[in-house]
């Protein structure tokens, strides 16, 4: 049975919100770690800064020789594309302490990163939406690269099928369903972001 677009929207939906939402924990509990432990940063920061630079599309072809066409390949691919900014992005912004929260800190003699559910996290949710809103749009390009490459179902396999027939029309109308999707979780991903930080 030839699936219908419908189908091909679900599964690029699951893949982009499964990687998406596994990328972002993973990238966070990593920079909340590296702003914690300073032996780990000195160690890992030159890594995630060299990994970052590398474009995540370049990465596809390893994964595909690692894990086939598996969903698992597609899901990893996604949380490295986004992991590894969102980690530096959550180290630098709790580094960057205020002047007037390390003199309230150094009054109490108190070391801010000791207090990461009082004080690192609620900070960094504050600050950390546009990154993590850019990361979308990252895991999105990913996810059409990683199933025009090796999908049998998908939006980006659709797409894929649909040039080798010259179909334009299915072309334009799985571009307009991409679009459609990101705009649709960003605003999802925003609204939800402000009820969190409900005291900002």
């Amino acid at each position: 049975i030839q699936p219908t677009v419908f189908l091909h929207f679900a599964y690029t939906s699951l893949r982009l919100v499964a990687g998406f939402i596994a990328g972002v924990s993973v990238g966070i509990l990593l920079g909340i770690m590296l702003s914690k432990w300073k032996t780990l940063s000195s160690l890992l920061s030159p890594v995630l800064d060299s990994m970052r630079s590398v474009p995540a599309v370049a990465i596809v072809p390893f994964f595909l020789l690692w894990f086939g066409f598996s969903e698992t390949g597609k899901i990893l691919l996604v949380v490295t594309g986004i992991a590894f900014n969102i980690a530096i992005a959550t180290h630098h912004i709790l580094q960057e302490v205020p002047e007037k929260h390390r003199i309230l800190f150094n009054g109490f003699g108190i070391d801010p990163h000791s207090m990461i559910k009082d004080y690192s996290i609620p900070r960094l949710l504050e600050t950390l939406l546009p990154t993590v809103r850019f990361s979308l749009a990252t895991a999105m390009g990913v996810v059409i690269v990683s199933e025009l490459l090796g999908s049998q179902i998908g939006l980006g396999y659709l797409m894929q099928t649909a040039r080798s027939t010259f179909s334009m029309h299915v072309i334009f109308l799985a571009t307009i369903m991409l679009g459609l999707l990101n705009s649709l979780v960003d605003l999802i991903l925003t609204k939800s972001w402000t009820r969190v930080v409900y005291w900002k």
